[in-house]
């Protein structure tokens, strides 16, 4: 990075800069101090919204998904809000204070950043008067620093996350630089104009300010499922391959547009790890979201003839041969507990003690899910065991990156059931 920034903050900028455009589509328009505020709490929930903004695009709206991300920010303007009111009062009078919009910005998130600068903002308001001469001071020298991350956010930008899978379906890279070159400077403003006091109408993004995927284009014809629905006859049922002609554990439509990053195949097993955890509740059998993925992504061709008997005896009303199914299937998930269990209690408390915010408890099960059926991801995260406080921050990130995947998942699990 150039001289005078700080790689940890210029990422974090970057991320709610793009949080920013992200809240105008919610729509919520927000303010930069707000967002930096909850990126530095809740880094990988921003990451894994603007992900699935970037697959959904047009679509986002309707995926059903879940808002906490304004109402953090709505509890960080209750709690904040006056004190950065204040705070603009105080910086009108002071003259090192810049005059330009965006540095202004820049500025106050700058401030409220750290807790001395918390500090110095409650001295500031509570005798701006007395305060003025000291502030000029410190505001001339944030204002220094600032220009900096600004130069670098119009000419840097922090590298994607490389097109992998937590199951390995591609081979990750693992050495790859953190920030690369724009090709084309930003020259346009970095964000979005905030919303008055007064109100009034944000400007319109701008795209170089915040790079994404290329959209994604929908089929101008729906296209139907590549295997039709049908009632499976005695002989198909019975037939060991498992060609059964059901939707139910067919890969996604042809015409369903999938978040960035939802591989068909690993969405397809989440389909059916969702359908497994169904199976056993039916049958009252105390399972954890990890054995099921181990179950269907570690025995994958014997889980799936065996899940889909299972939903065929359902349908037919076969209430004993389902139950009797179910238990098989639930001694092949028993041999997966005994042989990872005291490994996955010590990861679960492991991941627990990571800085990476905090997310749904099925959310975090799932990521679990996703590293402990991975063989890649077990042996990765042995090593973070044996050697917990040298590999934190890798595993912290690799977290990070599982968490969003996951969170992509989940949406398109979503869906592919509403489709």
């Amino acid at each position: 990075m150039p001289p005078g920034v700080d790689a940890d903050i210029f990422e974090d900028l970057h991320i709610s800069i793009q949080g920013l455009h992200l809240c105008e589509v919610l729509p919520r328009p927000t303010e930069l101090w707000e967002m930096v505020q909850l990126v530095r709490s809740e880094r990988a929930m921003v990451r894994g919204e603007i992900y699935r903004y970037d697959g959904l695009r047009e679509a986002y709206r309707a995926a059903g998904i879940a808002r906490t991300i304004i109402q953090r920010l709505d509890a960080i303007r209750e709690r904040t809000g006056p004190t950065i009111s204040s705070l603009r009062t105080f910086l009108a009078g002071v003259d090192s204070a810049p005059r330009n919009p965006e540095t202004q910005e820049l500025v106050v998130a700058f401030i409220m950043i750290s807790p001395r600068g918390r500090e110095a903002v409650a001295k500031w308001i509570a005798d701006p008067t007395g305060q003025t001469a000291e502030a000029n001071g410190k505001i001339r020298v944030i204002t220094g620093i600032v220009e900096n991350y600004q130069k670098a956010l119009r000419e840097w930008r922090p590298v994607p996350p490389p097109p992998s899978s937590p199951l390995d379906k591609e081979n990750r890279p693992q050495l790859t630089p953190r920030f690369q070159p724009l090709e084309r400077p930003v020259t346009g403003p970095l964000f979005p104009t905030l919303v008055p006091e007064n109100g009034g109408v944000p400007a319109r993004p701008t795209p170089a300010a915040a790079p994404v995927a290329p959209e994604l284009k929908p089929q101008p014809t729906k296209v139907a499922a590549a295997v039709a629905v049908a009632a499976p006859s005695a002989s198909a049922e019975a037939t060991a391959g498992g060609a059964v002609a059901s939707a139910e554990a067919t890969a996604p439509p042809a015409s369903l547009i999938l978040p960035r990053g939802v591989n068909p195949e690993i969405l397809a097993d989440v389909r059916r790890v969702d359908q497994t955890r169904k199976i056993f509740e039916e049958t009252h059998q105390e399972i954890e979201v990890w054995e099921v993925f181990c179950l269907v992504m570690l025995e994958a061709d014997a889980t799936r003839v065996a899940v889909e008997r299972l939903l065929i005896q359902k349908a037919k009303g076969d209430r004993q041969a389902f139950i009797d199914g179910a238990l098989a299937l639930f001694e092949n998930l028993l041999k997966t507990r005994a042989q990872y269990g005291k490994f996955v209690r010590d990861l679960r408390a492991y991941l627990a003690t990571l800085p990476v915010g905090s997310f749904g408890k099925e959310t975090m099960e799932m990521a679990l899910g996703f590293i402990v059926a991975s063989m890649r991801g077990r042996e990765r995260a042995q090593l973070w065991l044996a050697e917990p406080h040298r590999y934190k921050q890798e595993a912290a990130g690799r977290l990070e990156d599982i968490i969003s995947r996951t969170m992509n998942y989940q949406t398109a699990l979503r869906m592919l059931y509403a489709e």
